[in-house]
Protein backbone atom coordinates (compact mmCIF):
# COMPACT_ATOMS: atom_id res chain seq x y z
CA UNK A 1 0.00 0.00 0.00
CA UNK A 2 1.04 3.21 -1.09
CA UNK A 3 1.39 6.22 1.71
CA UNK A 4 1.34 5.99 5.34
CA UNK A 5 -2.34 4.79 6.16
CA UNK A 6 -1.93 1.38 7.75
CA UNK A 7 -3.55 -1.35 5.40
CA UNK A 8 -7.70 -2.41 6.78
CA UNK A 9 -7.72 -6.08 7.53
CA UNK A 10 -11.45 -6.94 7.33
CA UNK A 11 -13.69 -10.22 7.16
CA UNK A 12 -16.25 -10.75 4.43
CA UNK A 13 -19.49 -12.18 6.65
CA UNK A 14 -19.82 -14.53 4.10
CA UNK A 15 -16.88 -16.06 5.67
CA UNK A 16 -19.13 -17.13 8.79
CA UNK A 17 -21.92 -17.83 6.48
CA UNK A 18 -22.66 -20.79 9.07
CA UNK A 19 -23.11 -18.74 12.32
CA UNK A 20 -26.12 -16.16 13.01
CA UNK A 21 -25.72 -12.65 13.52
CA UNK A 22 -24.73 -12.36 16.79
CA UNK A 23 -22.38 -15.71 16.53
CA UNK A 24 -20.69 -13.85 13.72
CA UNK A 25 -19.99 -10.87 15.79
CA UNK A 26 -18.80 -12.91 18.43
CA UNK A 27 -16.28 -14.72 15.98
CA UNK A 28 -15.03 -11.41 14.55
CA UNK A 29 -14.41 -9.81 18.38
CA UNK A 30 -12.40 -13.71 19.19
CA UNK A 31 -10.45 -12.80 15.69
CA UNK A 32 -9.59 -9.20 17.27
CA UNK A 33 -11.11 -7.25 13.33
CA UNK A 34 -12.37 -4.61 13.32
CA UNK A 35 -13.55 -4.23 9.68
CA UNK A 36 -16.17 -6.28 7.98
CA UNK A 37 -18.36 -6.62 4.52
CA UNK A 38 -21.82 -7.61 5.52
CA UNK A 39 -23.07 -10.67 3.28
CA UNK A 40 -27.02 -11.08 3.34
CA UNK A 41 -26.87 -13.87 5.59
CA UNK A 42 -26.28 -11.54 8.42
CA UNK A 43 -28.48 -8.54 7.48
CA UNK A 44 -30.57 -9.86 4.42
CA UNK A 45 -31.68 -7.74 1.67
CA UNK A 46 -35.46 -8.55 2.69
CA UNK A 47 -35.45 -6.46 5.85
CA UNK A 48 -37.09 -3.55 6.60
CA UNK A 49 -35.04 0.10 6.88
CA UNK A 50 -35.76 -0.14 10.63
CA UNK A 51 -34.28 -3.97 10.95
CA UNK A 52 -31.45 -2.98 8.76
CA UNK A 53 -30.52 0.03 11.21
CA UNK A 54 -30.61 -2.29 14.23
CA UNK A 55 -28.60 -4.95 12.17
CA UNK A 56 -25.65 -1.72 12.11
CA UNK A 57 -26.44 -0.78 15.65
CA UNK A 58 -25.78 -4.56 16.32
CA UNK A 59 -22.46 -4.36 14.27
CA UNK A 60 -21.27 -0.74 15.32
CA UNK A 61 -22.25 -1.39 19.24
CA UNK A 62 -19.93 -4.37 19.01
CA UNK A 63 -16.77 -1.82 17.88
CA UNK A 64 -16.80 -3.25 14.04
CA UNK A 65 -17.08 -0.73 11.01
CA UNK A 66 -18.73 -1.62 8.35
CA UNK A 67 -16.96 -1.15 4.96
CA UNK A 68 -19.25 -2.76 2.49
CA UNK A 69 -22.05 -4.65 1.40
CA UNK A 70 -21.90 -7.78 -1.09
CA UNK A 71 -21.45 -9.20 -3.68
CA UNK A 72 -25.16 -8.15 -4.69
CA UNK A 73 -25.93 -9.77 -8.02
CA UNK A 74 -28.09 -6.70 -9.58
CA UNK A 75 -29.59 -9.09 -12.37
CA UNK A 76 -33.68 -8.39 -11.79
CA UNK A 77 -34.04 -4.46 -12.98
CA UNK A 78 -34.42 -1.36 -11.52
CA UNK A 79 -36.36 -2.84 -8.36
CA UNK A 80 -33.46 -4.62 -7.01
CA UNK A 81 -30.70 -1.79 -7.72
CA UNK A 82 -33.10 0.32 -5.41
CA UNK A 83 -32.70 -1.73 -3.21
CA UNK A 84 -30.08 -2.69 -2.73
CA UNK A 85 -28.85 1.20 -2.90
CA UNK A 86 -30.99 1.52 0.01
CA UNK A 87 -29.87 -1.85 1.86
CA UNK A 88 -26.15 -0.08 1.36
CA UNK A 89 -27.52 3.05 2.66
CA UNK A 90 -29.27 1.88 5.81
CA UNK A 91 -26.19 -0.52 6.93
CA UNK A 92 -23.60 2.58 6.30
CA UNK A 93 -21.77 0.67 3.93
CA UNK A 94 -19.39 3.22 2.01
CA UNK A 95 -19.02 0.59 -0.60
CA UNK A 96 -21.32 -1.96 -2.32
CA UNK A 97 -19.44 -4.93 -4.14
CA UNK A 98 -22.17 -5.66 -6.98
CA UNK A 99 -22.19 -8.12 -10.32
CA UNK A 100 -25.23 -6.89 -12.28
CA UNK A 101 -26.24 -7.52 -15.73
CA UNK A 102 -24.68 -5.94 -18.97
CA UNK A 103 -28.62 -4.67 -18.95
CA UNK A 104 -28.43 -3.13 -15.56
CA UNK A 105 -24.97 -1.25 -15.73
CA UNK A 106 -26.19 2.07 -17.16
CA UNK A 107 -29.20 1.46 -14.42
CA UNK A 108 -26.85 1.60 -11.55
CA UNK A 109 -24.97 5.61 -12.32
CA UNK A 110 -28.09 7.45 -10.92
CA UNK A 111 -27.93 5.83 -7.92
CA UNK A 112 -24.46 6.00 -7.35
CA UNK A 113 -24.46 9.32 -7.51
CA UNK A 114 -27.38 9.81 -5.33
Amino acid sequence: KSGNEPLKLGVASYSLRKLDRAQAIKAMEKLGVKYINIKSFHAPLELSAAELEQARKDFTNAGLEILGVGNISLQKGEDEIKRAFEYAKHLGAPVMVMAPSHENVPKIEPYVKE
